[in-house]
């Protein structure tokens, strides 16, 4: 058996779990809404900031210039081809591309780079290679069996035809062969590690698709500053309104747009009010008073967020 298909053996279950997700079904059943994808657009742009980054890293450790040269080009390509893509995608979706790029990171997103990062800056050649693969891999798989399944949405289809394009698997099939490559030239504690990267990313993707249908948020009573929040379809900046600032006062009663996209679907009490009501509880059992992070709570499988595929 090679070694990418030891790798893939592994992560059956992963994509299975991927094929089944409602963002990745409702592609083409029409049922994911659009702010989720207009979410998830965002998000994939400043992911593959930092994959960029990291097939860089990759492509400095390669050992032979084959190697150097194609990830290095898939770098650049990424910071161009892939771009375009994205910048379509905002404006049909109407979200200006410059907001787009200045949004913060969601929590699944900034951890599935800093692994990625971390990997190909302390890890070998091997270990980058494992750590890219799922990205490279899983998109071309997902992009073929979305592709016969067919999509009304012409934004979807977009999307859905440029990972199923022969051109990109071609690309998908250069990277492979470098993995197999590998194979006969590492030990088992590589190998090891190489298997242990490539389960961790796939799992990131599910995580990444599944933090795209939730519309994922930094939890606490607040967002970050500059956070860029789609809930709704709508675009609010996530400090103070504008005419609020202008005259130096916090956003108006009942919560600041970053407090609605913190803030669970439902809930009916503002985040003021019930930190002031926790402190004064605090208080009155003579507690000393620290502030409170509240978390959204989380939300049940049918439809909606669940725990990562093992």
């Amino acid at each position: 058996m090679s070694l990418t298909a030891e790798l893939w053996h592994d992560i059956t279950g992963i994509y299975q779990a991927i094929l089944e997700h409602p963002f990745v079904t409702g592609l083409t059943d029409g049922t994911l809404p659009a702010d989720a994808f207009a979410f998830y657009v965002v998000q994939d742009a400043l992911y593959l900031r930092d994959y960029a980054k990291t097939l860089a890293v990759v492509a400095a450790k390669a050992p032979d210039t084959a190697g150097t040269e194609m990830f290095a080009r898939h770098a650049a390509e990424i910071i161009t081809v892939e771009r375009a893509l994205h910048d379509s995608l905002l404006a049909d979706l109407g979200l200006d591309a410059a907001a787009a790029a200045a949004a913060e990171p969601a929590p699944t997103t900034l951890a599935y780079t800093s692994y990625l990062l971390a990997t190909a800056l302390a890890g070998s050649y091997a270990e980058g290679v494992g750590v890219v693969l799922p990205c490279y891999w899983i998109y071309y798989e997902v992009g073929k069996e979305l592709l016969r399944r067919g999509s009304s949405n012409a934004q979807y289809q977009k999307w859905i035809d440029t990972y199923a394009d022969d051109q990109y698997g071609d690309v998908v099939r250069s990277v492979l062969d470098v993995a197999d490559g590998l194979g006969p030239t590492i030990g088992p504690a590589e190998r090891a590690l190489m298997h242990r990267h490539f389960r961790v990313t796939s799992q990131y993707e599910w995580m990444f698709w599944d933090a795209g249908y939730r519309q994922e948020q930094w939890p606490g009573p607040t967002a970050r500053p500059g956070a860029l929040c789609l809930r709704g379809g709508r675009r609010r900046e996530s400090h103070h309104s504008t005419a609020s600032r202008r005259r130096g006062r916090p956003a108006a009663r009942g919560g600041s747009a970053a407090e609605h996209c913190q803030r669970p679907y439902g809930a009916r009490t503002g985040p003021r009010r019930r930190r002031r009501q926790d402190r004064a509880a605090r208080v009155r059992r003579g507690a000393a008073v620290f502030p409170v992070a509240r978390v959204p709570a989380p939300r049940g499988r049918a439809g909606r967020a669940g725990n990562p595929p093992g």
